[in-house]
């Protein structure tokens, strides 16, 4: 799991009992309070939660409803909507790790660099490591580098998903061939 993002601030009064996060960095009301709110991500990663839950599957939803209130308008527009998965973390809904058998997925040895690699091509994997309970250097345990595989395996099923349900909705309000 993630360390928690700096200025983040957790709000268990969110709609529909999916808990709101407030950025401290936002710009804040006459009251003092955060205009960009967000519904919160489920609270860790692989959780028994709807697409919505996530960030990804929530702007799906308002991607959705976007292209149905403008599909009404005799006016060109454009929506562009870009997803975080399957970068890290590697969040995604239960049903999404469930896909894969952890048992199923092969570590690929990795002792070294390939012969001739070009040093450019090395990472340290900067972002990866820092996060809680990554080694902070050397080489990846492989059971965690399984779990990491099967993190982006469903990450990755997860974003493919809700790629799907907005191509679905451009075909279902008729804008596919139109876009």
């Amino acid at each position: 799991m993630p360390a928690r993002l700096p200025g983040r601030q957790r709000d268990d009064r969110g709609r529909g009992g999916v808990p709101r996060v407030t950025y401290g960095n936002g710009h804040l009301n006459a009251g003092g309070t955060a205009v960009v709110t967000l519904l919160l991500l489920a609270k860790e990663c692989g959780a028994d939660v709807p697409d919505h839950a996530y960030i990804d599957g929530y702007n799906t939803l308002l991607a959705i409803k976007t292209m149905q209130q403008m599909a009404n308008s005799d006016k060109p527009f454009f929506l562009g909507v870009g997803f975080q998965k399957p970068h890290l973390p590697f969040c995604a809904p239960k049903k999404y790790w469930d896909l894969y058998d952890p048992a199923d997925i092969q570590v690929p040895e990795r002792d070294a660099w390939p012969h001739g690699m070009p040093s450019l091509a090395g990472t340290s994997w900067g972002e990866l490591r820092k996060y809680a309970g990554m080694p902070r250097s050397g080489p990846m345990p492989a059971d965690e580098a399984r779990n990491l595989i099967h993190g982006y395996y469903a990450a990755t099923s997860y974003a493919d998903a809700l790629i799907g349900k907005v191509v679905d909705e451009l075909e279902t309000l008729g804008l596919r061939d139109n876009t």
